[in-house]
């Protein structure tokens, strides 16, 4: 497995914390399930434009 190292500001770091705590899981797990709907969204819209 290879190792993903991100750096976000302090603020958001605290947001995706609080959510973690709130639907009761890992924040690593919350950062890769933001970043996964992030991806699709993008990938939603980079098709709807052609």
């Amino acid at each position: 497995m290879r190792i993903f190292k991100l750096y976000l500001p302090i603020d958001l770091f605290n947001r995706i914390k609080l959510m973690s705590k709130f639907y009761r899981v890992s924040i690593s797990k919350m950062m890769t399930e933001l970043l996964e709907i992030g991806y699709l969204e993008i990938l939603k819209t980079n098709t709807k434009g052609e």
